[in-house]
């Protein structure tokens, strides 16, 4: 999906993600229509969703040229800039969770449902960001990095800021 957002092909790469969800509702839905299906039918469809995420993105990485290459040669300079510039991202990931584990362990003391209030509350106020902020933020990424590019800082700024204020004007009353 990457690799084709950062060729602005955003088509496919927006549709993958619902064959997942179809595929996990599938699995969800299909003890109760069938009960002698066990609950392993959820991690069946984990695997058939990204089964079929990877059958519809593949095609598209190879007709443009773009198949990965696997290779053994995992400490090539390379990779080792890649995992250097994944720490920050690590580190907050990892404040997030310690975040979550907090909540978790004071709604516990609380009330019985308290968990869910919690989660339901994070549900709804990660949806604008989810819906919008990543979104856009997946569309601009590839017209960004062309501008870094060819140097055109200025006119990186000024999209920037343009994006900037349609994702708060849209967010901001989610």
């Amino acid at each position: 999906m990457a690799v084709l957002n950062a060729l602005k092909k955003f088509k496919l790469a927006a549709f993958a993600p619902v064959l997942f969800n179809l595929a996990m509702i599938a699995s969800t839905l299909m003890p109760m229509a069938m009960p002698s299906f066990s609950n392993a039918t959820l991690a069946w469809g984990v695997v058939v969703g990204g089964f079929l995420q990877m059958a519809v993105l593949i095609p598209a990485l190879n007709k443009m040229g773009f198949m990965p290459k696997f290779t053994l040669n995992f400490w090539s300079p390379t990779v080792g800039v890649v995992f250097r510039k994944m720490v920050p991202g690590l580190l907050s990931l990892g404040i997030l969770q310690l975040t979550i584990l907090i909540n978790t362990r004071f709604a516990s003391s609380l009330q019985e449902g308290a968990n869910s209030w919690i989660y339901f509350a994070d549900r709804i106020l990660e949806l604008p960001l989810a819906l919008f902020a990543v979104s856009l933020g997946s569309a601009l990424l590839p017209t960004l990095s062309q501008q870094w590019a060819r140097g055109e800082k200025d006119l990186m700024a000024k999209t920037s800021n343009q994006y900037l204020r349609m994702i708060f004007f849209v967010s901001i009353p989610c």
